[in-house]
């Protein structure tokens, strides 16, 4: 397992700090690639919509996760300047797509980011939120267990296009 950074609330500890998260590796409910993503703002957050179609039209798969714009304010500085240090990726529109809708719906509260040549991926986190509150002190060592979500591939540019629909208008 690998460890990622997630601010706890500052209103539990009245100023803001970190605690371990543990990422796991394997296990993902969903794991598939991706050529297509739609981000749609819900009801205190975004639903992110990720497809798979082939070069005759064909759906092979789809996903749809939910995560709240509390979550997306807490990785939105570290996935942003991820997105900035990809160079020499098009600025390309993404394939305008409509999700069709039907399948089951998951959350997530982390993200986490990689890219090895022209592959990119994208892990989709969660945990509970109770074990972030009970996080007592940043620098304590506690570690939240995680559960991987989903497992998301796609060509670097889709990547990109698809950090910066997320996080756009997210302060």
């Amino acid at each position: 397992m690998s460890n990622g950074k997630q601010p706890r609330s500052e209103a539990q500890s009245g100023r803001a700090g970190l605690v371990n998260v543990a990422l796991p590796t394997n296990g993902a409910k969903v794991s598939m690639p991706f050529n297509r993503f739609k981000v749609e703002r819900a009801d205190g957050g975004r639903l992110m919509s990720f497809g798979y179609q082939t070069p005759s039209g064909v759906l092979a798969g789809s996903f749809c996760c939910f995560i709240s714009d509390f979550d997306l304010r807490q990785n939105r500085e570290r996935c942003v300047k991820y997105a900035e240090k990809l160079t020499g990726v098009s600025d390309t529109e993404p394939t305008t797509w409509a999700p069709p809708g039907g399948y089951p719906l998951a959350s997530a509260r982390f993200i986490q980011l990689s890219r090895a040549d022209d592959t990119a991926e994208i892990m989709l986190v969660s945990f509970a939120l109770h074990a972030l509150v009970r996080a007592d002190k940043p620098a304590s060592g506690v570690t939240i267990a995680t559960d991987l979500v989903a497992l998301l591939c796609s060509d670097v540019a889709t990547h990109r296009a698809f950090i910066l629909a997320l996080f756009e208008a997210i302060q």
